[in-house]
């Protein structure tokens, strides 16, 4: 939780997590916390009058990738908190495995869309013999609506709006 709130991202690497236990141990709590507020990686990405912040999104010099998805691990949204969540992390730091992203329990609509048909609006203008502007509505399935979105661009169509179908 340290690295999450102090540094903005999950650790890397065993060995992270031990030289910070190893400091807790031989120096106590207060030189622990301070080995995060007053590191050079804090520095960079706070300095003086910046709270940190969740940053494992951002590419960060000399930092694995790993990192990118630890951090979703610990983070799960903008509204996230540490209230009843078991250490994720700890088979996978140990280990040196890569962290998958998980879907959070009761998410909508972000893992499976292939069920689904969209609602597309389009505008498109008719330059003929009189000048006209007609609105389409098609109705696809997931799986065509790349397709049918690319045809409507191919033929001079704009796209007012795509709306999921109930």
């Amino acid at each position: 939780m340290n690295f999450k709130h102090l540094l903005g991202r999950a650790p890397q690497d065993q060995t992270e997590i031990a030289e910070h236990v190893q400091i807790y141990i031989n120096q106590g709590y207060e030189a622990e916390i301070n080995s995060y507020i007053d590191s050079k990686e804090y520095s960079l990405a706070f300095g003086e009058n910046i709270v940190p912040f969740a940053r494992g999104n951002q590419t960060q010099i000399g930092m694995k990738n790993v990192s990118f998805n630890r951090t979703f691990a610990l983070m799960r949204g903008f509204a996230a908190n540490d209230v009843g969540k078991s250490a994720r992390l700890i088979s996978d730091i140990g280990s040196n495995l890569p962290t998958k992203i998980v879907t959070p329990a009761g998410a909508s609509g972000t893992s499976s869309n292939t069920g689904k048909r969209f609602r597309i609006v389009v505008s498109k203008a008719n330059y003929g013999p009189r000048v006209t502007q007609s609105s389409t509505t098609f109705e696809v399935q997931y799986s065509q609506l790349s397709q049918r979105i690319q045809n409507i661009h191919k033929t001079g169509g704009k796209i007012l709006s795509v709306t999921e179908v109930a």
